[in-house]
């Protein structure tokens, strides 16, 4: 803006006579004050009067001063004006302002707008022409309306990611998260593929509130974040604070999902799923309720292992309603039997079960498992002790399985197949079962046809199903195969993959029952510290309902010229099926080793205590079926009991 010099002109008046005769002569008056011209065209200062000056701020310039407070000359008004204060003539109409370029607005003769600024606060320009602002807040613009210098607008809705309050600060697809879920404008979803990055993003069922009441009135499955929470899909969980997936529903984190390959292994994606506290539905991973007691298969690979080589983690969901999980690690290809072993187990609480390392330095795991004689096929029974050791449920587990070097530079490479064989019952409770047998014959003078009609063995298996009816455990059907031959009549050796036994266990091959294969032989050569061997078990546990293994079956002396009376038959067959069923000896023949070590080339003990893992067993208890040695004892306690009702092979 620019100003002309105001120009001032001083009056002098005329020199009087010295001597002038005294005379009263009266002043001239004073002029009248000069009234500011605001608002009239300038060419300079000249044209500008009352302390006024010309600026040339519009066409024709302008009679105006500058100002700091509210003092202007004459009547003036001290307003914003192109951003500087300039004093104003008042005025009541646009007649008042007397020119074309001028406006009367708020009382000030003003020059015509060009933007809503050259108005003053809460005004608007409209064609050049200010007017009072429709609103000075958002709440007088609506809803959805924001105030923006005194006009009202319509608040802008907000993509994918864009911070909101509610869902009108989302486009009409998307809806807003709550503030625990990031307060963002996200959109919805049918499984986490949908969501782009599965590594990193998820479809949650959130419960969101859709009415503005604050209170969460329906269930949403949306893409978001996974949370900072430890829980994963199957972990299990208390609320859905513990959940990455942000979804805690009956005691396991969930996401949402279309078909069940967004869920884990042995998971379903299942409709009506809900949140607790919160209206809708959704469909989710979960399970069907067990209807009655039985075994479901998941297959967890088919790896093809080297010697020396871990597979990565095989992750599956146990269903809430299971008692127990049977994992079986069973090879598939090639003719030579090689080493097959369980590295880590994992439970959904996120505890090691067992961990082979803990095995190398003699630390008894959770699950104990002994990595030994598991050439073709080993097997792990989870739980095999009583809750007071294992807090088995549910969930999400992980296992990985290697393969163990024979010898330095051992280079055999086969395909393995994983199963997790699950049983399950209604409602996890389980107090009773039946055990199926498959009897071959390979003792003189017993076969398949007269078998069913022998009196001693009809004694020794009343014997050994008087036994395990005290854990509620009956004998169901009974089945007779014929061994070929006489080369098996005699167990001439017993150890390793090539040995009799093996090779009698693996003639259950073709057999499909959920039973144990029983084998009758006349003996067993080889002594246990000076003692005969009256029996012999492929596993502890044995692979349940697999046949045709090295590992598949029980083998019994059958005479009584080796093993005594049906009662002792019974006893033994008792015996050695509890070790199949998942059973470890009471009390073990050796001292127990000191803590933390086991036995080595030149000392001779039993690790981890010398007993088994159930705290109702005493060691030394010489009356308990799972003694070491045939001592006429047949009592079985609760958690064995507990133990052998888990079985998969008991049905």
């Amino acid at each position: 803006m620019r100003f002309s010099s105001f120009a001032f002109a001083l009056l002098v008046a005329a020199s009087l006579p010295a001597c002038a005769p005294e005379a009263r002569i009266a002043p001239p008056p004073e002029p009248p004050p000069v009234p500011p011209n605001y608002g009239s065209a300038c060419a300079g200062a000249e044209d500008c009067v009352g302390g006024l000056g010309c600026a040339d701020i519009i066409t024709g310039g302008l009679c105006t001063a500058v100002c700091t407070d509210a003092a202007c000359p004459g009547e003036g008004l001290c307003e914003d004006l192109f951003g500087t204060r300039l004093c104003l003539g008042p005025c009541d109409t646009d007649a008042d302002c007397g020119r074309d370029a001028l406006q009367c607005f708020r009382g000030a003769c003003r020059t015509r707008c060009g933007t809503d600024a050259d108005c003053g606060d809460a005004a608007l320009c409209d064609a050049g022409r200010c007017a009072e602002g429709a609103c000075t807040r958002d709440s007088d613009c609506g809803a959805r309306g924001v105030c923006t210098m005194g006009r009202c607008g319509t608040r802008p809705v907000g993509g994918e990611g864009a911070a909101c309050a509610g869902a009108s600060d989302c486009d009409a697809s998307l809806v807003c998260l709550p503030p625990s879920a990031g307060g963002v404008c996200a959109r919805t979803c049918t499984d986490s593929v949908a969501c782009g990055d599965v590594f990193s993003r998820v479809c949650a069922p959130l419960a969101l509130d859709t009415d503005g009441d604050a209170t969460p009135d329906t269930v949403t499955p949306v893409c978001v974040d996974y949370a900072t929470a430890d829980g994963t899909l199957g972990s299990a969980c208390t609320t859905s604070a513990d959940c990455a997936t942000r979804a805690c529903v009956a005691g396991e984190c969930t996401q949402v999902c279309d078909d069940a390959s967004d869920c884990l292994r042995g998971h379903e994606c299942l409709p009506g799923r809900t949140l607790p506290g919160a209206g809708g539905t959704f469909s989710g991973c979960s399970y069907t309720p067990a209807t009655a007691t039985g075994t479901l298969d998941i297959p967890l690979g088919r790896p093809r292992l080297s010697a020396g080589g871990t597979t990565a983690d095989f992750v599956f969901a146990v269903p809430s309603d299971a008692v127990s999980v049977s994992l079986i690690a069973r090879q598939t290809s090639g003719t030579t039997p090689l080493p097959v072993t369980f590295i880590d187990v994992v439970s959904p609480t996120r505890t090691t079960l067992f961990s082979i390392d803990d095995i190398s330095r003699w630390i008894d795991p959770v699950v104990r498992w002994i990595p030994s004689e598991t050439e073709q096929v080993a097997t792990m029974l989870i739980p095999n002790s009583t809750a007071d050791r294992i807090a088995f449920r549910g969930g999400r587990h992980s296992v990985n399985v290697a393969l163990f070097q024979r010898f330095s530079g051992d280079t055999a490479t086969e395909t393995f197949e994983v199963v997790a064989r699950v049983k399950r019952a209604p409602g996890a409770r389980i107090a009773s079962g039946t055990l199926d047998l498959n009897i071959f014959c390979a003792t003189s003078g017993l076969t398949a046809a007269t078998a069913p009609t022998s009196s001693r063995l009809a004694q020794a298996l009343d014997a050994f199903e008087a036994t395990y009816a005290t854990r509620g455990i009956t004998l169901g059907t009974v089945r007779y195969a014929d061994v070929a031959g006489t080369s098996y009549r005699v167990i001439d050796t017993v150890d390793g993959p090539t040995s009799e036994l093996s090779q009698l266990f693996a003639l259950s091959a073709g057999r499909t029952e959920t039973a144990v294969n029983v084998f009758l032989v006349d003996s067993i050569n080889g002594t246990r510290d000076g003692f005969t061997t009256l029996g012999i078990a492929g596993g502890i546990p044995g692979p349940p309902a697999t046949h045709g293994t090295i590992h598949s079956g029980v083998v019994v002396s059958f005479p009584s010229s080796a093993i005594g009376t049906p009662a002792k038959l019974g006893e033994t067959l008792a015996h050695e099926l509890g070790h199949y069923l998942g059973l470890f000896h009471n009390t073990e023949s050796a001292r127990p080793c000191a803590a933390g070590t086991g036995p080595t080339m030149t000392v001779s003990c039993a690790p981890f205590g010398g007993g088994d893992v159930l705290a109702d067993t005493t060691l030394g208890d010489m009356r308990n079926l799972m003694y070491w040695a045939a001592t006429g004892g047949t009592t079985l306690s609760a958690g064995q009991g507990y133990v052998m009702l888990r079985s998969a092979v008991v049905r």
